[in-house]
């Protein structure tokens, strides 16, 4: 392994060894690890953090840092500090970097600090001097969260105007143009509790319920066939991108010998670029209200949160340059696709802004399970097409 891969790998180590769940104190530690990295490559940085304006009760350090070569366009290029818990039985201890049979191992090492390290990395090794944008590099927190005060934040308080965007958190497999939106949601059924020896004298939910799951289905079903302009990423059963429904979550229990009051059930739809949130909303509640009709039974339907999704122009000179870079970088024709699931990119398309995705996690990569890893070629590779296409002689 050269010195230059043993620092992206070092980077990475430390990196993982910060757990950046939603933690006040190792936010702050890794921020600052981060901050005088990026100071060590004689970069300077801002802390940008919600706090400061009363908008935060905790610390959320959002680093920024910049380089601007007086080019006529600025890119932003977005990675995320904060992780999933790390729940389960590891293989290898979660906070601890493990490397074996060409895997690094650890929380986050795939999702999302392997792309921190890769764009560090980059950034390191890069001629700065022959820069074809101005660079805003964008390390934030609470995306697992939402990402209202990580990345949604730091925008809003950006004094530069941005051009382009380019997030790091997605796959290496395609050049992502797209997310799906999300509404989550809940649905109370109601009926009468008892005692579960004589259910004659109860009016058990639980039964309700499940009709209406089975309803739903149909819902389901009648939804997936509409479809999305963008095209959906490899292994996908739809050649395009498509609304899902799915019922996540069923909650009644109380004791084994009770029948229960109500029967709560949560579910997640997800939206194509196409689809607006609001309307999406009202399509809900008229389903679920026809299924309470049908079924003559009180249910209860309350929107959880919801979100749209975005789509950029795959036609864009940007889009194609750095589609470009990365065919050139792997030697493989790379598709242009969208999510099925969500992303901080949405916080650039409510700007007008062209975003697209790209970064080094595989579905094999076990994100937000046990054993998460990320691959030491993908590494490489992140770091390569962000040097390569910062150096861009033409756009």
């Amino acid at each position: 392994m050269s010195s230059k891969e043993n620092y992206e790998l070092k980077l990475l180590s430390k990196l993982v060894e910060f757990d950046t769940n939603s933690i006040e104190k190792n936010y702050v530690e890794c921020s600052k690890f981060i901050a005088k990295e990026l100071e060590r490559i004689d970069l300077e940085t801002e802390v940008i953090d919600p706090r400061e304006k009363g908008e935060s009760k905790v610390t959320i350090p959002n680093i920024v840092s910049r380089i601007n070569v007086g080019a006529e366009k600025t890119v932003a290029i977005a990675v995320h500090y904060d992780v999933v818990p790390a729940e389960g039985k590891w293989k290898y201890p979660p906070f601890k970097l493990t490397v074996e049979n060409g895997k690094a191992y650890g929380r986050g090492a795939s999702d999302d600090k392997g792309s921190i390290a890769a764009l560090i990395a980059a950034i390191k090794e890069i001629n700065l001097k022959k820069l074809k944008y101005n660079v805003v590099m964008l390390v934030t927190a609470e995306e697992e969260v939402g990402g209202k005060l990580g990345l949604g934040y730091t925008l809003k308080n950006l004094k530069e105007k941005i051009d382009y965007a380019i997030i790091l958190d997605a796959s290496p497999l395609f050049v992502s143009v797209g997310a799906s939106g999300i509404i989550w949601g809940k649905i109370l059924v109601k009926g009468r509790g008892g005692h579960a020896g004589y259910p004659f004298k109860a009016d058990n939910p639980i039964m309700k319920a499940s009709k209406i799951i089975l309803k739903l289905e149909k819902y389901r079903e009648k939804i997936a066939k509409k479809k999305s302009k963008i095209k959906a990423p490899p292994g996908t059963p739809s050649r395009n991108l498509y609304p899902r429904f799915t019922v996540t979550m069923v909650k009644a229990w109380e004791k084994e010998n009770v029948i229960p009051s109500t029967c709560e059930l949560r579910f997640d739809r997800r939206l194509i670029p196409e689809e607006r949130k609001e309307e999406v909303v009202k399509e809900l509640e008229q389903e679920i209200n026809k299924i309470g009709n049908e079924l003559n039974v009180e249910a209860e339907f309350t929107v959880l949160s919801k979100g749209n999704g975005y789509a950029t122009d795959p036609n864009l000179s940007f889009v194609k340059e750095f589609k470009g870079v990365v065919e050139k970088v792997t030697g493989e024709k790379i598709p242009l696709c969208g999510e099925l699931g969500g992303n901080d990119g949405h916080f650039f398309a409510k700007r007008k802004i062209p975003v697209i995705c790209f970064g080094n996690i595989r579905p094999s990569n076990n994100i937000h399970t046990v054993n998460e890893h990320v691959n030491l070629s993908d590494l490489k590779l992140v770091k390569n097409v962000i040097i390569n296409f910062l150096q861009l002689k033409t756009l």
